[in-house]
């Protein structure tokens, strides 16, 4: 698109005495389209000056009632004066010198009197061009700030969202920190360890233990799919569930399955969670337990010098209706000096720089490794292990780690 058509008409101004001038001039430039403001007065044409947006400033250099030079000088200090280019107009016969002086006084070029229509023309389009791109240059100065006011008010507008999601993040983060035990029970004989890191602020894990009387104890682990707050919200839920049905039944299968069907049409599609759950005699040393779609918790038994697997597993909860879902309870007998690690899979699903997954091999061999480690030690051992192995130090996963340690 033509640029004057996005202008308006621009203003010339011409500050010449003699009165015939003005006729010569319209007449010279009516093929220009433009408006030609004319005075003979400096002082008049400095108010113009102010209040006009000028293209182009015509001076006749030889006007006896001008000061041509000094009235040059003046406009150059004015605020718009300063970029609007002035051309002097100077018969042919003055001396070279004047031509100095009114460059030195503000002047970028002359036109030679008496005028030659086509030169004046010609000349004046070229100043009329830089006109126009200097308008258009202040209009997209202008349209620039104008999206650099709107981008500072998306930024604050961005910046007060951001801070209400942080608020309500932590907020997420308190609650899941609820609902984790504040303090472990003591468990005859038995020293027990936990560590919990979300991949996020808050992450889709959790566990608890709690007493269930003075020689029974719960023992849950969950990780439900996702990361972050969609995770968090559904372990919220699901965690819910099972605690409302715990003092109901003793029984880890009952559990599961109460747990289960009261969450039956409740969850989005491809949403579930493995859980863990264990209930521990302290009087016998036996764990019976439910693994639903959970990995195998993990035995250290030092008298033979193996890693006995907890393998038995089920329907992930959530994933099926009770009419589908098959849950199967075992005991384990636990001994004096065993060890027994729960966690979830993102300790074996942990990746090394060439993409290779630790796996639960990698995890056993590690434990094996390290089996003279207490619980709270080999935990921590656990998590440097883990550092080392993918090369960072953050995870990929959601990371919580259950450790009992047998006396």
């Amino acid at each position: 698109m033509d640029s004057q058509t996005q202008i308006e008409v621009p203003h010339i101004l011409l500050i010449d005495p003699h009165p015939n001038s003005i006729n010569l001039w319209e007449e010279i430039l009516k093929p220009l389209d433009i408006q030609l403001l004319c005075t003979d007065s400096p002082t008049e044409a400095l108010e113009i000056t102010e209040q006009k947006e000028l293209a182009l400033i015509l001076l006749n250099f030889e006007a006896p009632s001008i000061d041509a030079l000094a009235t040059a000088q003046k406009l150059r200090t004015l605020e718009k004066g300063r970029i609007v280019p002035i051309i002097f107009l100077i018969s042919t016969s003055i001396e070279q010198n004047y031509h100095f002086s009114g460059y030195e006084s503000g002047a970028v070029d002359y036109l030679s009197l008496p005028l030659n229509p086509l030169i004046v023309q010609s000349k004046i389009r070229i100043f009329l061009d830089f006109y126009f791109q200097r308008q258009q240059l202040a209009e997209s100065v202008n349209i620039l700030k104008d999206i650099n006011e709107q981008l500072r008010e998306s930024v604050e507008i961005i910046k007060e969202q951001q801070d209400q999601i942080n608020y309500e993040l932590e907020e997420a983060k308190n609650t899941q920190k609820n609902l984790l035990p504040h303090k472990l029970p003591v468990i005859p004989d038995v020293n027990i360890a936990c560590k919990f890191t979300p991949m996020a602020q808050i992450g889709g894990d959790l566990y608890n233990i709690f007493p269930l009387d003075e020689q029974r104890f719960g023992i849950m682990i969950m990780d439900v799919t996702g990361h972050g707050v969609p995770a968090a919200l559904l372990s919220f839920m699901i965690s819910a569930m099972f605690a409302s049905h715990v003092n109901i039944s003793k029984s880890p299968h009952d559990i599961a399955i109460a747990t289960n069907g009261a969450l039956e049409g409740k969850l989005e599609h491809e949403k579930f969670a493995s859980m863990f759950y264990g209930v521990y005699d302290a009087r016998t040393k036996i764990l019976t337990y439910v693994n639903a779609g959970h990995p195998p918790g993990l035995i250290i038994r030092p008298s033979i010098h193996e890693i006995i697997e907890c393998s038995i597993t089920g329907s992930l909860i959530g994933a099926f209706s009770n009419d589908l879902a098959k849950y199967s309870e075992q005991t384990v007998a636990l001994q004096s000096g065993d060890k027994f690690f729960l966690y979830t899979d993102g300790i074996i699903e942990t990746k090394n720089k060439a993409g290779q997954m630790l796996k639960r091999a990698g995890l056993k061999s590690f434990l094996l490794e390290n089996s003279q480690l207490s619980a709270e030690e080999m935990l921590d051992a656990i998590y440097d292990f883990l550092y080392t192995y993918s090369e960072s130090s953050e995870f990929g996963d959601d990371i919580t780690l259950i450790g009992l340690e047998i006396y």
